[in-house]
């Protein structure tokens, strides 16, 4: 269970939260929406301006972020339509695992301006058959400065009792969505974060069962 894995080990439920595994290419000046882009595992949505995203190393001997050697450096080009918007997703297998639970992500981040982060989660329940419709938790907001700083945030998930899954094994999943841009059509879900653009910088991404973040956890 999720559960035992945050008391035995496997704290964190994330794939590739240091940002090192970039298998299709190290850098994508123009992602697409709906696509994973670069880094392994993580799914960008664009829509109204151009989103870059790069695999950036950290100097040798720094010491804002420790035992991390990369991080993702994304960059978002002006936009200021209603309907714009820039998030970087996760999928995390298996949404029974996230019934009624709480969470906590963590992750360290800079950004070239001050900027609003929106963590929204999300509930999916699967393709195939009827499945329920996903359900989206009330976001979060986060300030991220210009300077390197681990950030923290703790989601209360609703119970999945009643709901139906999918008939297509292994495509339900819970679903963490971090807002990097949003017009206003998407302040419900956003958190009212507004338009923004500039350069954001992310890594040391955990999400673990509990209220607390711990230390981040290295996973091969």
């Amino acid at each position: 269970s999720v559960e035992d894995t945050a008391v035995y080990g496997r704290r964190n439920l994330i794939i590739n939260g240091a940002m090192q595994v970039w298998q299709r290419s190290s850098s994508n000046a123009s992602a697409s929406a709906n696509t994973y882009p670069a880094a392994d595992r993580w799914k960008f949505w664009v829509n109204g301006s151009t989103m870059g995203t790069t695999r950036t190393a950290f100097t040798i001997g720094q010491t804002d972020v420790t035992n991390i050697q990369y991080y993702n450096s994304i960059s978002i080009a002006s936009n200021s339509g209603t309907g714009d918007y820039h998030t970087i997703n996760q999928h995390i297998e298996d949404i029974t695992r996230f019934d009624n639970i709480t969470v906590t992500l963590s992750f360290y981040a800079k950004a070239s301006v001050a900027w609003t982060v929106g963590i929204e989660p999300c509930q999916n329940f699967g393709s195939g058959g009827s499945p329920s419709s996903r359900v989206l938790g009330t976001p979060q907001t986060v300030s991220v400065g210009t300077s390197w700083s681990r950030h923290e945030v703790t989601l209360t998930l609703p119970s999945i009792s009643g709901k139906t899954l999918g008939t297509t094994a292994h495509t339900s999943n819970f679903e963490i969505a971090m807002w990097l841009s949003a017009g206003s059509d998407f302040n419900s879900r956003a958190g009212s974060i507004g338009n923004q653009s500039g350069t954001f910088d992310i890594t040391g991404i955990q999400l673990e069962v509990g209220e607390q973040a711990t230390p981040f956890e290295h996973r091969s």
